[in-house]
């Protein structure tokens, strides 16, 4: 992706990739999985950086309930 100091709207495979910090293997998984929303033109994948941003947020959310519910089990 070309870098031109504007916060693009959308990313490719690449971008989610660094954003996440995991492989390919795994960011083709979210896709094809619809955990991360993504649609293709041609073969080639384009995400939407809010569909980022709600994936990141989504497993935060997760992270504090189980952490919400390892504190009740354990008290």
């Amino acid at each position: 992706m070309r870098r031109t100091g504007v916060e693009p709207f959308v990313l490719e495979i690449d971008d989610l990739c660094d954003a996440l910090c995991i492989g390919k293997n795994t960011a083709y998984e979210l896709l094809n999985s619809g955990e991360v929303d993504g649609f293709k033109v041609g073969s080639c994948w384009k995400i939407p950086r809010k569909a980022v941003e709600e994936y990141i947020a989504r497993k935060c959310d997760e992270g504090r309930k189980k952490k919400e519910m390892c504190t009740i089990i354990n008290k």
